[in-house]
């Protein structure tokens, strides 16, 4: 027997010993259909199909219909789905908290109808995935040039580096988007990483500028430094949901990275 059957036979039982009656049977099938078999609500059909699966009498439909209705626990859409509220969700985690299966962020992001979106097409769609596969590779070029910059400055400056090297504005900046993140504690923190990591690209290359004769171990050439000023412009349009369609500008992505692993493992090998 499968977990999957296993935990459902449980699921009802669970269900039994609650008696909430068929329209709460009926939502706690919604549940477990939205939870554990990954469906988007289920037609009233599906629901009668999984009174069957549960070995429970069936419910007459049209009063069925007339108690969801009524029910705070669900909501029916244009296509006559059922799906849960937001008390269903609540309450379905408190009855079967049991049984919630706790999935992947793959399994959670592929759940999503981008699809089905307002006003998204299909092609909006193919550019956004062009999009993500250019994020992935300006992700670690920009994350490594942050820890980079900091890994120069703490050995020539010391512990106290952030508060030397950072300039007035940069230190606004980390301060205010610190708090930010401490008044709305749900968003994810970037500080956490570090003080860089609330700082744009265009403080990033700053930063190296100003300290240009620190840096000069691993990039000699300043002119090397400056051309990532210009890869920011990419950075913003890509991190700003923007849509780049010229290979040239995916080319000069890739000669980036390229060009920085080589200068960073041929100047400082340990470092990399």
């Amino acid at each position: 027997m499968s977990d999957t059957i296993y935990d459902f036979h449980k699921f009802v039982e669970v269900l039994k010993e609650a008696k909430l009656g068929k329209a709460g049977e009926a939502a706690s099938f919604v549940w477990w259909a939205e939870h554990r078999d990954n469906k988007r609500g289920l037609l009233m059909s599906e629901i009668c199909d999984y009174f069957d699966k549960a070995r429970l009498a069936q419910p007459n439909k049209s009063r069925l219909e007339g108690d969801l209705r009524k029910a705070r626990f669900v909501t029916r859409d244009k296509v006559l789905r059922y799906h849960l509220t937001r008390d269903g969700l609540k309450e379905g985690v408190k009855l079967f908290h049991l049984f919630i299966r706790d999935q992947t962020n793959e399994e959670i992001i592929s759940a999503i109808p981008v699809n089905k979106i307002p006003y998204i097409s299909d092609a909006d769609i193919a550019d956004a995935r062009r999009m993500a596969a250019l994020y992935v590779s300006l992700f670690c070029l920009e994350n490594s040039i942050r820890r980079h910059i900091q890994s120069t400055l703490e050995v020539s400056l010391g512990p106290d580096w952030w508060n030397v090297a950072a300039s007035n504005s940069m230190k606004r900046k980390e301060e205010d988007r610190r708090k930010n993140e401490n008044e709305n504690r749900w968003i994810p923190s970037r500080s956490d990483s570090g003080p860089l990591y609330a700082l744009d690209w265009s403080d990033l290359v700053t930063l190296m500028r100003k300290y240009e004769t620190l840096f000069r171990e691993t990039i000699p050439d300043v002119n090397f430094s400056h051309r990532f000023s210009d890869l920011g412009n990419l950075r913003n349009v890509v991190a700003h949901n923007g849509v780049i369609s010229d290979a040239i500008q995916f080319s000069r992505v890739e000669l980036a990275a390229h060009d920085w692993i080589k200068q960073l493992a041929e100047a400082a090998p340990g470092r990399t």
